[in-house]
């Protein structure tokens, strides 16, 4: 993970508890989503080679991508695994319950 991402998540964590303090507040749900991001940033490879992620990216939206029920954005996050393959970051729709 960059040195720049890790000062930034750092940040939003400190104005996290800054804001928890002030207010005596469990965070709002934006700022859970936003920290949640960051935690699965500094999950994920920093620097996987622009042709490697883009040949991952297409395999993983020929293999897996449906409009509409699993969608893959240009810049997915991508994690290495140690069995030879990756995770991607997919958008997945899930209808209301009945």
């Amino acid at each position: 993970m960059s040195e720049t991402l890790l000062r930034a998540a750092g940040e939003v964590v400190r104005l996290r508890d800054r804001y928890l303090d002030f207010t005596a507040q469990s965070p709002d749900t934006e700022m859970d989503a936003a920290i949640s991001a960051l935690d699965l940033a500094s999950q994920c490879d920093p620097e996987i080679p622009e042709e490697e992620r883009a040949d991952a990216l297409a395999r993983a939206r020929d293999q897996h991508e449906r409009e509409g029920e699993c969608e893959i954005d240009g810049n997915a996050e991508l994690s290495r695994s140690d069995d030879g393959g990756y995770y991607v970051q997919a958008w997945l729709w899930v209808p209301d319950e009945d």
